[in-house]
């Protein structure tokens, strides 16, 4: 489904306004529009720079795919760069949405009739809470590439959890930190780690089993963020999943194809 090969493809880079202001960016490629066009998610404070996501979008642009690679603003015009954790996060997973949508339609807007959404690791979160939240808009499939599990224990989210609504129903939207993803400190108001925080390893398999889309979930079999048991799960759930040996969370330049 592509390559992970170093790329020649000259792409065109695109720029939008959102409602708020912001500028947001994007790489697309356009070679063959009578195909469903393949928007690519970078995975959580990445950019579409990130080198695992910027192989898939060179890869699939030198299959002749029609590609468009944006990178979600999280609350920063024309953000170029990846956040740290403990930068100070406004931004909310509705927010990243919203944006995506506009992406989207930019690209319906454009003469592509059909989209795929294809993501790395957190990036194939964002693409389930897409469909789920905009069920109307024309996504032929989703594409989950090293769809990550939670990182933090049932114990440890609900006590954060517990501790964030307290805030929030209290008023309080001071930043705080709580451990998110692979962040040991990821810094904001309680409305935005809650946001994602949404997004438990039980959320994510009620989402595949409801996505109206077809899933298919790619996944490492060196990827030491995943077992057996989150195989079993998504599979269960209605996931078409693929195991490729030799590759890791991030499938390296030495991964022949996929």
């Amino acid at each position: 489904l592509f390559m992970a090969a170093a790329s020649v493809v000259q792409a065109e880079k695109v720029s939008m306004t959102l409602p708020s202001g912001l500028l947001v960016n994007a790489e697309y490629s356009s070679a063959n529009p009578t195909q469903p066009t393949l928007l690519i998610l970078h995975g959580f404070l990445q950019t579409r720079e990130f080198q695992a996501t910027k192989n898939i979008i060179d890869g699939l642009a030198d299959m002749d795919y029609d590609v468009l690679g944006p990178s979600l603003s999280l609350g920063i015009g024309n953000r170029r760069k990846s956040l740290s954790c403990e930068a100070l996060h406004m931004h909310t997973l509705d927010n990243d949405l919203e944006e995506l949508d506009l992406w989207v339609d930019w690209l319906l807007q454009n003469g592509h009739p059909s989209v795929v959404l294809i993501g790395h690791s957190w990036g194939g979160q964002h693409a389930l809470a897409y469909v789920e939240k905009y069920p109307e808009r024309p996504i032929a499939g989703v594409m989950a590439v090293s769809l990550v599990r939670s990182r933090q224990d049932e114990a440890t989210l609900a006590a954060q959890d517990a501790r964030a609504e307290a805030r929030l129903k209290a008023g309080e939207s001071e930043p705080d930190s709580y451990a998110l993803n692979f962040c040991k400190k990821y810094t904001g108001p309680p409305q935005s780690y809650l946001s994602y925080a949404e997004w438990t390893d039980s959320k994510v398999v009620a989402a595949v089993k409801a996505a109206q889309p077809s899933v298919h979930v790619i996944l490492g079999g060196d990827d030491r963020r995943i077992d057996s048991a989150w195989v079993t799960a998504l599979e269960n759930a209605g996931a078409k999943v693929t195991m490729i040996d030799g590759a890791d969370h991030f499938f390296p330049l030495s991964t022949n194809s996929i």
